[in-house]
């Protein structure tokens, strides 16, 4: 739209943002949609991977009360930053690259 989106240090960007796989019970989807801010959320089999906007130990915290079989926080790359800022505001991210 011809303007700057943000200006922010990276580290201040990735601070509100948490990438994590887990896996959870089966019951856990709905606790995950109304306990979450998620802004990509991916799922391979039982693995689930999910960017969530929000302090890395607040998410643990949920996720662990859920008893998850696995969890692991993983670190965003630049790219996932940009598009999940770009997506929050209204960009389409396929209309911009195609």
């Amino acid at each position: 739209k011809g303007g700057v989106l943000l200006s922010k240090e990276l580290e201040d960007l990735k601070c509100n943002l948490t990438k994590v796989q887990c896996v959870l019970p089966a019951e856990a989807d709905e606790y995950i949609e109304q306990n979450f801010n998620i802004l990509k959320m991916q799922r391979r089999g039982k693995l689930l991977t999910m960017t969530i906007r929000g302090k890395e130990e607040e998410i643990e915290s949920k996720i662990q009360t859920l008893e998850p079989v696995y969890y692991e926080s993983l670190p965003l790359t630049l790219e996932e930053i940009f598009i999940s800022e770009t997506e929050g505001v209204g960009y389409d991210m396929q209309s911009l690259i195609l």
